[in-house]
C-alpha cells in the first residue's frame, strides 16, 4: 500500500512538472508595451547589396571584349545568378528581431548552460533573484538546463528565464524575470568572467 502511495505521489509530481505553462520570453516580448519592445524585419541592406552585386557582373558582363576562348564571361553570368538568386532569397526570408525603441538597440539572445545536478538551484536563484550566486552553479556544456537571456548590447531591458530539457522538448521552469538595472550588470558581469 505504502509503495503504490508513493509511486502515486511520485507520477503526480513528474505529471505536475511537465504541466508547467510558463510563457517564454519570446511571447513576453511580443506582449510587452510597443513603446518598450517592437518587432520588426531586419534591414534588407544586405539581399539589396548582392542583387546590385550580381547587376554589377552583368554590366562588366556586357562590357568585356567578346574574344574565343574567354571564360570571364560565363563565369560573370554564373555569378550574376547565383548572387541574385541569393540576394532575392535574403530579401525575402528576412529574420523578425526585436527591438528596445527608445534607444533603438536590437535585443540578443544568449543561453548559459548548467549541469543538470543544479535544477534545483537554478530555481532558487531566479525565484529569490540573487544572481550573485550563479558562481556557485556548476556549468555544462550540454543543453540540458539552461539561462535563456534575453538583452541589448548595453542591458537597457534584459529578461531572464530557466529551461529545461524533458525527453522530446524544452519546458520553461520559471517565469521570465525583467532585471533591474543592478541585476543586470552582475549578471553582464557573471557572463564576461566565464567568457
Amino acid at each position: 500500500m505504502i509503495e503504490s502511495q508513493q509511486n502515486n505521489n511520485s507520477n503526480t509530481t513528474k505529471r505536475n512538472f511537465m504541466e508547467i505553462n510558463n510563457r517564454s520570453i519570446e511571447q513576453v516580448l511580443q506582449e510587452m508595451d510597443k513603446s518598450s519592445i517592437v518587432r520588426k524585419k531586419k534591414s534588407p541592406f544586405a539581399g539589396l547589396f548582392l542583387i546590385a552585386s550580381g547587376v554589377l557582373c552583368l554590366i562588366i558582363d556586357t562590357q568585356l571584349p567578346e574574344t574565343a576562348g574567354n571564360t570571364w564571361s560565363p563565369l560573370l553570368i554564373i555569378g550574376t545568378i547565383i548572387l541574385a538568386l541569393t540576394g532575392a532569397l535574403t530579401l525575402s526570408f528576412r529574420k523578425k528581431e526585436y527591438v528596445h525603441p527608445p534607444t533603438g538597440k536590437r535585443i540578443f539572445f544568449k543561453e548559459l548552460f548548467f549541469d543538470t545536478t543544479e535544477k534545483e538551484s537554478l530555481i532558487r536563484l531566479m525565484r529569490n533573484r540573487n544572481l550573485n550566486m550563479l558562481d556557485t552553479l556548476k556549468r555544462s556544456t550540454h543543453d540540458t538546463l539552461k539561462l535563456r537571456i534575453a538583452t541589448t548590447s548595453t542591458g537597457d531591458i534584459c529578461l531572464i528565464q530557466a529551461v529545461a530539457y524533458i525527453p522530446y522538448e524544452y519546458v520553461d521552469i520559471t517565469d521570465v524575470h525583467r532585471l533591474t538595472d543592478e541585476e543586470t550588470q552582475t549578471l553582464f558581469a557573471y557572463i564576461d568572467k566565464k567568457d
